[in-house]
């Protein structure tokens, strides 16, 4: 049982150590609620050029917007998978309420994210800060086509 204070608050004291109560559930998308505080002092640079937050122990998310003018068709959704099966971490993405393995690439195609889509990336693993900044900048980068030399 709560007490007016937690109530009102939203934060509990255990031990002399604040912490914000949870307001989703574990598996719901990425919210400044549940970001909370963020371990920066295990993230490089890189991470930090991505926006990653910690969401907990080895586990980051961090959002990116799809810039490709055909949005994550096949061609980008195989190079994102193919540069999420180099890691050991799990890569999850998150469109609103909708969850898809990201190593998978009839799961990401289901998100039929067009042009201008926000998606959550987030990886947990012993690499997950390598995997997302990767992953950020492959997305950000908006999948340019190289055209192969002649």
């Amino acid at each position: 049982m709560k007490t007016a204070d937690e109530r009102s608050s939203g934060v509990i004291v255990a031990l002399g150590v604040a912490a914000a109560e949870p307001t989703a559930p574990n598996n719901a998308p990425f919210s400044a609620e549940r970001a909370g505080a963020t371990g920066s002092r295990f993230m490089t640079e890189e991470a930090d050029e991505f926006g990653l937050k910690e969401v907990g122990p080895h586990n980051y998310r961090c959002e990116v917007v799809i810039s490709n003018e055909q949005g994550f068709h096949m061609r980008p959704v195989m190079e994102f998978v193919a540069l999420a099966q180099k890691f050991n971490s799990e890569i999850n993405i998150y469109k609103g309420n909708q969850k898809v393995d990201g190593k998978d690439p009839f799961d990401v195609l289901t998100l039929e994210a067009v042009a201008g889509t926000l998606l959550v990336l987030e990886a947990s693993g012993p690499d997950a800060t390598s995997a997302l900044a990767e992953l950020a900048r492959l997305v950000r980068s908006g999948f340019p086509v190289t055209k192969p030399a002649s």
